[in-house]
This record gives structure tokens, C-alpha cells and sequence, in this order.
């Protein structure tokens, strides 16, 4: 009897499931983005995945109004421009292009202080769970402001850690709409796409919910990636 509660206990599956929905998330995120195909419609209707395709700048509102986006905060990704710095930086590194390179991650959330250092840092395989991701798993939603251990986030190698590292991808879908201002206290940078569809809604209501309990001064980039997926696709094929 002993010897079979130790068995039941080292597969507990409380204590194992976390890690497992980690793994599957990322798992389903990325071959679903490199090998997208149409052999594989049932995983992407259980994830909620829309396959991936260029969009004009007009298709691109059209989702933001979907997704409940204002045009005021919404911005584009330059995926070419992109691409080659995560190439670089990917030669430099040498992490794998899509399992371990975090700056293509199918949805991304930063946050930055005023001086636009990095503070918080969350990837879609971080938040793990399936069929849905579970964006506050940890509680980081539930404080202001977003904080996390250092260890956890983007290292110095090439600005990762700065918010203008990553600003001169982005190009603001309205030509009055700048970027931040001195009264921003908090910055957030989010990478969403249609592709992931309901995983999209799910980190926007997660985002959405934060901003409006701690709304003090908080700005926001909403950053579309949908154009990136569509070119890495072409490219893995």
C-alpha cells in the first residue's frame, strides 16, 4: 500500500498539469504556424485558429473593430523590417527561430515603466492551457503595475529591454496617433492577430480588464502581426 501511494503521488496530476499545458500550448501554437495546412482543421477549431493570409490595411481596421480595438491604438507591425532583426538577433543568440526565439510568439504582451525600461514580459506559450490560454495563471493581471522577476525577462543583447528598441516596427494606423507622452506611467505593447482568433480575445479581455481597473495613466499599443505569420508561412513552405 505504501508502495502505491508513493506511484499516485509522483502522478499526481495536479502537479503535473501545468507543465503539460505548457508544453502542449506551445506545442499546438508553433506547428500550427510553421506547417499550417488543411489537414490539420480540427486542432485549429479546438484552439480557435483562423488561417493565416496578407491583410491590407483596411482588412486590418476591420478586425480592430472586431476585436473592439480603437484606431487611435492601433498599429501595424513592419514584418520585413522585423524579421531582419530577429534574424540578427537569432544569429547572435542562437535560439531556434520559432520554439525558443520569444520575439515570434503568436501573441506577445509587454509592459514598460515611464523610462521605458521593461518590466513585465508574457508570451502566448507562457501563459500555457488548452484548449485556452490562461493569461493570468499567475496572478500578474491582478496588480499594478505589471511586474515580474528579472530573471524572467528579455535580456540587454540588442535594446530588448527597451520600449524604443522595438517602436521603430510599428507604424500607427492613424497618421495623427504618435506613441507615448510624457503622461504615461505605465506602457503596454500588445502583438495580437486574427490568426489566433479566440486566443486573441482572450488576451484583449485579459488586457482590456487590467487597463480598466488600474486606468492611471496607462497607454496602450495595440500591434497587429497577422502579415508576419502570413510571410513566415510562405517562408517555411
Amino acid at each position: 500500500m505504501g508502495k502505491l501511494h508513493l506511484i499516485l503521488k509522483f502522478i499526481d496530476i495536479n502537479m503535473w498539469l501545468p507543465k503539460f499545458e505548457l508544453f502542449i500550448s506551445l506545442f499546438l501554437a508553433t506547428t500550427l504556424l510553421v506547417f499550417e495546412s488543411s489537414c490539420q482543421p480540427i486542432l485549429r477549431a479546438t484552439i480557435g485558429m483562423h488561417s493565416s493570409k496578407y491583410l491590407s490595411q483596411s482588412e486590418i481596421e476591420e478586425y480592430a473593430r472586431i476585436y473592439h480595438i480603437d484606431s487611435d491604438n492601433l498599429y501595424i507591425l513592419d514584418e520585413v523590417k522585423y524579421l531582419a532583426f530577429v534574424d540578427e538577433y537569432t544569429k547572435v543568440s542562437g535560439k531556434n527561430y520559432f520554439e525558443e526565439n520569444f520575439l515570434t510568439n503568436p501573441l506577445l504582451v509587454m509592459g514598460f515603466d515611464q523610462t521605458g525600461s521593461n518590466q513585465f514580459f508574457m508570451r502566448s506559450c507562457d501563459a500555457g492551457g488548452f484548449p485556452n490560454l490562461k493569461w493570468n495563471r499567475y496572478g500578474y493581471f491582478d496588480h499594478h503595475p505589471l511586474l515580474m522577476n528579472p530573471l524572467y525577462l528579455p535580456d540587454t543583447l540588442y535594446g530588448l529591454d527597451s520600449f524604443q528598441t522595438y517602436v521603430q516596427f510599428y507604424k500607427p494606423l492613424n497618421p495623427s496617433t504618435g506613441f507615448v507622452d510624457s503622461s504615461c506611467k505605465e506602457i503596454l505593447v500588445v502583438h495580437w492577430n486574427n490568426i489566433m482568433g479566440r486566443q486573441t480575445k482572450r488576451l484583449l479581455k485579459t488586457v482590456n480588464t487590467y487597463i480598466e481597473v488600474n486606468c492611471d495613466n496607462i497607454c496602450v499599443l495595440y500591434v497587429n502581426t497577422d502579415n508576419l505569420y502570413a510571410r513566415t508561412k510562405k517562408q517555411f513552405h
